[in-house]
């Protein structure tokens, strides 16, 4: 059982904040700010994540752009000696695979999301029927809404982080792989 307030006297009562009967819709309204808090720095994290995503899909766009445009015109144009058919497409491979693997995770970071943005249905508000109800009930309800879509978001954005990081990983491969498959392909010829 919860242990019980001390109430003090009138001329104390301002040093100690909200006690007795005032503290639970004090508790209710501080729920309440700290849950806006939350999904705010929740908002823009994910703001955060998908313009991380953004720039790394600008650059895959570049890459794989550069690449098949090579890899087309070398195949279109004359068979050369040094670069046939199959080194064009190994070589092309070996960075537009990662590149487009790369490119299908960061996308990712952007799917479809039931994003909470705090509050709860108005109609909820306008159409309930409470009996007797209070500014401290409907207060809490709302805190628990809020709370629940607090932990919605969070595993939104350890979804999000996921696929951003994984992206952002297999992205760093691609030099990595057209340098170590352009290094085998010269051994090899």
């Amino acid at each position: 059982m919860p242990e019980e307030l001390t109430v003090v006297d009138a001329d104390q009562e301002t040093a100690w904040g909200a006690i007795g009967t005032e503290f639970p819709l004090w508790q209710a309204k501080e729920a309440m700010s700290q849950i806006e808090k939350r999904i705010t720095a929740q908002t823009t994290t994910l703001g955060v994540y998908e313009t991380r995503a953004t720039t790394l899909l600008g650059w895959l766009s570049a890459e794989i752009i550069a690449t098949a445009t090579a890899a087309i015109s070398s195949l279109l144009k004359a068979p050369s000696p040094v670069m046939d058919t199959g080194t064009t497409l190994i070589l092309a491979a070996s960075v537009l695979i990662p590149a487009m693997t790369s490119a299908f995770c960061l996308a990712k970071v952007f799917s479809s999301k039931d994003w909470s943005l705090g509050g709860v249905d108005i109609r909820w508000l306008m159409d309930a029927d409470h009996a007797d109800p209070s500014e401290l009930e409907v207060l809490q309800e709302f805190a628990k809404k809020g709370l629940a879509g607090v932990s919605a978001n969070h595993s939104i954005l350890l979804s999000a982080y996921k696929w951003l990081t994984l992206g952002w990983k297999i992205f760093l491969v691609v030099p990595v792989s057209a340098l170590i498959v352009s290094l085998f392909v010269a051994l090899v010829k």
